[in-house]
């Protein structure tokens, strides 16, 4: 989460296309896991045609997700862009006891009420009804519609890995996540600037590969409940580097709703060692 904080400032100060974005550190990613196939075991534990067609699924959730939040983060503040995307916790935590069976806590809901709390406080001045009177359908306006939809988005594919995720290798998954979203963007892709070659290789080292990995590995260990307040971790992350690297201006409500919000993550690692539906 913290790593994947630090996206919104590199997509802003980009300015290029969201698919051009996408598709590189996707490739980079799929070129750097490529040497791992040199082991009998990882070749052994390659999926077959039929659960290969799961992650090509699974890589289009990831799709979505990702490119309506960048689409976010390219049109309105970092602020605005991972308020909307954070719907996915609550979302998750309320859908994981009907799919999952997980159970929840008391503990859970209070974290819930607190980091949500503290996300309508960072963001106290964001209303759609006022963007609409104040002028309508801008970009401000689509940018925090993508904001929710990959909200949405986030919230299925979390589902979705603590349902499937069982059946596979990590790395495995990283790997054929970024071969599957490198292969949907390539007809939409254009030849980037030079300038840029190193912030794809960063994102496609840290960003698309190491991220991911850690992500899939804690989400085996964790309930989904609590790996969604966990994530809260990651909005807090990105309006600090908004703030350190873009000069975004940050106010008092923001500062109290980013304690709320790590303190809505201690509330639920008092809980880890409590016994509850077993992780993946």
């Amino acid at each position: 989460m913290i790593i994947w904080s630090t996206l919104g400032v590199f997509i802003k100060s980009a300015e290029l296309p969201v698919a051009t974005i996408m598709f590189y550190p996707s490739a980079i990613s799929v070129f750097i896991q490529l040497p791992m196939f040199l082991s009998k075991k990882m070749r052994q534990e390659f999926p077959s045609f039929k659960k290969i067609s799961l992650l090509a699924l699974v890589s289009l959730v990831v799709l979505s997700n990702t490119y309506s939040f960048f689409l976010a983060y390219s049109w309105t503040t970092i602020p605005n862009a991972v308020f909307t995307h954070y719907i996915a916790p609550v979302l998750v935590a309320i859908l994981s006891p009907v799919f999952l069976k997980d159970k929840l806590h008391v503990s859970i809901f209070i974290s819930l009420t607190v980091a949500t709390i503290g996300l309508w406080l960072i963001l106290k001045d964001v209303s759609i009804v006022t963007i609409v009177k104040n002028g309508g359908f801008d970009r401000n306006f689509f940018g925090i519609i993508s904001g929710l939809v990959s909200g949405v988005m986030y919230a299925v594919l979390v589902i979705l890995l603590k349902l499937y995720m069982s059946m596979y290798n990590r790395n495995i998954i990283v790997f054929i996540q970024n071969t599957f979203v490198a292969l949907y963007l390539l007809p939409f892709v254009t030849l980037p600037p030079r300038q840029y070659i190193w912030m794809f290789i960063v994102i496609g080292i840290f960003h698309s590969t190491i991220a991911n990995y850690l992500y899939y590995k804690g989400l085996e260990k964790v309930q989904a409940c609590k790996a969604a307040i966990l994530g809260y971790i990651e909005p807090v992350g990105s309006i600090l580097c908004g703030i350190i690297f873009l000069s975004e201006h940050v106010n008092l409500f923001s500062l109290i709703g980013g304690i709320m919000i790590i303190f809505s993550g201690y509330i639920v690692m008092r809980q880890k060692h409590e016994k509850c539906v077993q992780p993946l």
